[in-house]
C-alpha cells in the first residue's frame, strides 16, 4: 500500500482522534534535513492546529537544532507528530541539541514502526493542553545528552492490539516526568541512568499470556506512584532503594538511609519469581495483592507491619518477575 491515504490509516490505528481536526503538515523531502526547512506539504512550516507527519518514503532525519529554537521557535508548538515508514523507509525525529529554553510542544507523539525518535539535550512536551498528552511508541525513542521528556502517558506497544509492533524507549541519561507509563506485547524500558518520575502507575503487561513486558534500570532514580507486574519482568541492576513511603516507589543510586522498600502491585495472583537481581534482597512480604520487597545491606528492620506475610527469602541478586 503506497497510497498517502493508506498509510495514514495504518499508522494512525491509535492515534488520537485530534489529528481529523488538525491540518496535515506533511514532510516531502526524501532526504535528511532541518525542521525549518520549507520542505513541507501545505508550504509553510510547523505551526500550532497541525498534524505534523514524517512519513513518506527514504531514509532520513528530521533535526530539531539550535538555529530552529534561536530563529523559528514559533514552529515548535503543534498539535500531533506522527512518524513511520514503509518496509523500505526508516524515519526520525532528531531534537539535536536543541538547549532547553525552548521546547517541542506537541498535544500526542505516535512512533510508528519503521521511525524513531531520538533526544539530545532537548525538550520534548507532549502535553494534554493541545491534546490527549500521550507519547506511543511501536518501534524506538533514545533519550540522552540529558534531555527531558515530559509527557501525561507514555505507552510502549498496543494493549489491545497484538499485532502492533513493540516498543522500546533507550534512556541513556535525562529526565522523564509523566503520569503513567505502560509497557505492553514484547515492549521493554531500558534505563541505563536518568531521573524518572511517574506520578501514577508503571504497569508491565497485559492479562493475555502472550502480553509480556520488560523494565530494566541499571543506574539512575526511579519514582512511581506503583508498579504493576502483571506480565513481564523488572529488573535493577545498581540503584538503591529510597526510604519508604506509604504511597510511592522510589530507587535512587545515591540515597540514604539504607532503609528501603519498593512495592509491586500484582494485578494477577499468580507466582512471582526472585531470580537474580544485583541487590541483597532480604525480605519479601505480602499485604493482601501489595508485594514489598526490603532491599537492606544492613539490618532486618524492626518496623515491618505486624500482619506482613513473609512469602521468601530471596537470595542475593535476585529480579522480580513473573511466570
Amino acid at each position: 500500500m503506497k497510497t498517502f491515504g493508506g498509510l495514514l490509516f495504518v499508522l494512525c490505528a491509535s492515534c488520537s482522534p485530534l489529528v481529523a481536526d488538525s491540518l496535515v503538515n506533511a514532510w516531502t523531502n526524501p532526504v535528511s534535513a532541518n525542521w525549518e526547512d520549507p520542505k513541507w506539504s501545505l508550504g509553510v512550516l510547523p505551526g500550532p492546529g497541525q498534524s505534523i507527519m514524517l512519513t513518506n518514503q527514504g531514509w532520513k532525519a528530521v533535526a530539531i537544532g539550535p538555529n530552529t529554537v534561536e530563529n523559528l521557535s514559533e514552529t515548535l508548538n503543534v498539535d500531533s507528530v506522527i512518524l513511520g515508514g514503509y518496509t523500505d523507509s526508516f524515519n526520525v525525529l532528531l531534537l539535536n541539541y536543541a538547549g532547553f529554553a525552548v521546547p517541542l510542544t506537541a498535544g500526542s507523539l505516535n512512533v510508528g514502526t519503521n521511525s524513531g525518535v531520538t533526544a539530545l539535550a532537548s525538550v520534548l512536551d507532549v502535553s494534554t493542553n493541545s491534546g490527549p498528552g500521550d507519547i506511543s511508541i511501536f518501534s524506538a525513542f533514545n533519550q540522552g545528552g540529558y534531555a527531558t521528556v515530559n509527557a501525561h502517558v507514555i505507552n510502549l506497544g498496543n494493549v489491545t492490539n497484538a499485532a502492533a509492533s513493540p516498543g522500546t524507549y533507550n534512556q541513556t541519561n535525562g529526565t522523564i516526568n509523566a503520569d503513567a507509563v505502560s509497557g505492553w506485547m514484547g515492549s521493554t524500558f531500558n534505563q541505563f541512568d536518568g531521573l524518572d518520575t511517574i506520578a501514577g502507575a508503571l504497569s508491565l503487561g497485559g492479562a493475555n499470556g502472550n502480553n509480556v513486558a520488560h523494565y530494566s534500570i541499571t543506574s539512575g532514580w526511579l519514582s512511581a506512584g506503583t508498579i504493576e507486574l502483571q506480565r513481564g519482568d523488572f529488573k535493577i541492576a545498581n540503584p538503591v532503594v529510597a526510604p519508604p513511603n506509604s504511597s510511592s516507589f522510589s530507587i535512587c543510586r545515591s540515597c540514604s538511609p539504607q532503609w528501603s522498600f519498593f512495592l509491586i502491585r500484582l494485578l494477577d495472583l499468580m507466582d512471582v519469581d526472585l531470580p537474580h537481581l544485583h541487590h541483597r534482597l532480604h525480605d519479601v512480604f505480602r499485604l493482601g495483592r501489595i508485594f514489598v520487597v526490603q532491599i537492606i545491606e544492613e539490618n532486618r528492620g524492626a518496623d515491618l507491619p505486624s500482619n506482613a506475610e513473609f512469602v521468601s527469602q530471596p537470595a542475593a541478586g535476585d529480579f522480580l518477575t513473573t511466570r
